[in-house]
């Protein structure tokens, strides 16, 4: 099943640079990465920098219009999970009950056969009806065997 919906792709961090949603790794930092933890960022990046995005909760509307936006340097600081229920509740007018979330995804693992995952982003979409309590994940992940379309794992 092909994507209903257009993916974000940020190689290079070029997307958020353009929303100054950027920041340089400080040199002590590089170090611990590392001396510490074995992390290469250039070569994760793609590029010679030392970047990170800064994370960041974005709530838009069918019409790409921004309902909730939230951002904030330190990584260990996120949205309030009933901030993000909030702004979800109702964002389809017609069908106030009725929740849709998409969701980039950044996979980590250290099990030797899922290694490639490591270097893989995803797309999580899922679907919740607030009435009857039923939910519906969709994970979307590249296809590993080289073909354009993207595997879907219903959840």
């Amino acid at each position: 099943m092909p994507l209903a919906f257009p993916v974000l792709s940020n190689l290079g961090n070029t997307v958020a640079r353009r929303y100054r949603l950027v920041f340089s790794v400080p040199d002590a930092t590089r170090l611990i990465y590392q001396q510490q933890f074995g992390i290469d960022l250039p070569a994760f990046n793609g590029d010679d920098s030392w970047e990170l995005p800064i994370p960041g909760t974005f709530l838009l509307d069918q019409q790409a219009k921004v309902r909730l936006a939230f951002v904030d340097v330190d990584y260990t600081h996120r949205l309030e999970p009933s901030a993000l229920l909030q702004g979800l509740r109702g964002a389809d007018q017609n069908q106030p009950h009725l929740w849709v979330v998409t969701m980039g995804v950044q996979f980590t693992t250290t099990d030797q056969h899922y290694q490639w995952l490591n270097s893989t982003l995803g797309v999580v979409v899922s679907e919740f009806d607030e009435r009857t309590g039923h939910a519906l994940w969709h994970a979307f992940v590249p296809p590993v065997d080289g073909s354009a379309r993207p595997r879907e794992r219903v959840l």
